[in-house]
Order: structure tokens, then C-alpha cells, then sequence
């Protein structure tokens, strides 16, 4: 009895090469565009607590007896803004940095699939590249997560950051 070749057994294998490795661009450009979403809004959040900062300063220089935390609310407002730009800062930060992403380590390729039949490479480097493709997906959801997460938290400290502007100008 015969055995069947790689080319009998997978005869669409050629075609799913040839589909997987633009994959690999397509994961990367969108792991790129989550971590320019978090960039973004870092630049933004500090910027804008910066500015909320300055204005502080600028009220109380200006203000006759004004103080940093005016009042049991003020005192609240302005500590949990600064605690929620620390917080926003600190995962902000974190999540450019978390994670790494998998790629096809060309050298170990070469070691080990060198000798192979074309079709027993491509059917290895197929394997390999959607484990990691389902790697990277994954590592793409969970930063897409944290951003949200410092958006809500950029949300918060906007909002309790005018209370706090807002407290400061009212007796």
C-alpha cells in the first residue's frame, strides 16, 4: 500500500500558508493601534492634569485665604483627583509595557525545518504561527481591556477635577 505524501494529505496546505503569514501584519498593526490608544490618552490625561494643576495654583494666588482643599468636600475632591491621576498614570504606564509579542523565531525555523520537505515546513511554520497568532489576539483583548479601563479612569479624574476647580471658586 502507498503511503500518501504531505501534498495528498493537506493539499490545501500551500493556500494556508500563504494566508497565515499576512496575519501576522494584520495582529501587529492592531496590537499597534491599542497601544497608540493608551499613548494617546496618556499624552492627553497628563497634559490636562497638568493644566488642572496650574489652574489650582492660579485660583489660590488669586483668591483672597484660599486654600488647597477647601472644606470636607474639597479635601475628598481634590485627593481622590490626584489619586485617580496616579492610578491613570500607573496602569497607563503598565499597560505599555505588559505583555510581549510572539513572532516566528526565523533561526529556530532554519535548526529545525531546514531538512524538511516544503510541505512539512510550511505545515510547522503553519502550526507555530497560529498558536501564536491566537497569542498575540489574546495579548490584543487584554490591552484593548486596560485601555478602556485608563479611559474610564481619565473619565473620573476630569470630572472629579472640575469639582475640585469648581469648589475652589465657590465660598
Amino acid at each position: 500500500m502507498a503511503t500518501k505524501t504531505t501534498e495528498q494529505s493537506y493539499p490545501s496546505l500551500p493556500l494556508a500558508y500563504e494566508l497565515i503569514m499576512p496575519t501576522f501584519d494584520i495582529v501587529l498593526k492592531r496590537l499597534e493601534a491599542v497601544e497608540r490608544r493608551v499613548d494617546n490618552i496618556l499624552r492627553f490625561g497628563i497634559t490636562f492634569s497638568l493644566a488642572v494643576g496650574g489652574t489650582v495654583v492660579a485660583i489660590q494666588s488669586t483668591l483672597e485665604n484660599a486654600v488647597l482643599f477647601p472644606g470636607t468636600f474639597g479635601l475628598i475632591v481634590g485627593l481622590t483627583t490626584i489619586l485617580l491621576f496616579l492610578t491613570f498614570l500607573i496602569i497607563g504606564m503598565s499597560a505599555r509595557t505588559f505583555g510581549k509579542v510572539q513572532m516566528l523565531d526565523l533561526s529556530v525555523l532554519y535548526e529545525s525545518y531546514i531538512q524538511s520537505d516544503i510541505n512539512e515546513y510550511r505545515q510547522s511554520i503553519l502550526y507555530r504561527a497560529s498558536r501564536m497568532i491566537e497569542y498575540n489576539q489574546k495579548l490584543i483583548n487584554r490591552k484593548a481591556g486596560i485601555a478602556d479601563w485608563v479611559v474610564l479612569l481619565f473619565v473620573l479624574e476630569l470630572t472629579t477635577s472640575l469639582a475640585w476647580i469648581w469648589r475652589l471658586l465657590t465660598p
